[in-house]
């Protein structure tokens, strides 16, 4: 029995941390929204070595995620603003 490749999903919306994206593409949809509240690596501080470890993956994998979605919805223009400056790869 054969699967069809095409996906059962018209458009997906991711509305907490990008990560998934990749994971999400597999589902082949037809789109991804990502709605972003506030980017993540702001929310935290990098205080001592270990902390600052941790966080560089997830910090570097953020951006590159992020500009997996097909469409990124914020909630203000000062979020626009922030993820513009936060983002400057996926400014456009």
């Amino acid at each position: 029995v054969f699967q069809s490749l095409s996906s059962p999903y018209d458009v997906l919306i991711v509305d907490q941390v990008s990560i998934c994206l990749p994971i999400l593409r597999l589902a082949r949809p037809k789109g991804i929204i990502f709605y972003c509240h506030y980017p993540d690596y702001l929310l935290t501080t990098r205080t001592s070595f270990l902390k600052k470890m941790y966080r560089a993956p997830l910090d570097f994998l953020e951006e590159r995620t992020t500009g997996m979605a097909d469409v990124i919805f914020v909630n203000s223009r000062f979020t626009a603003g922030v993820f513009a400056d936060s983002f400057p790869t996926l400014h456009k």
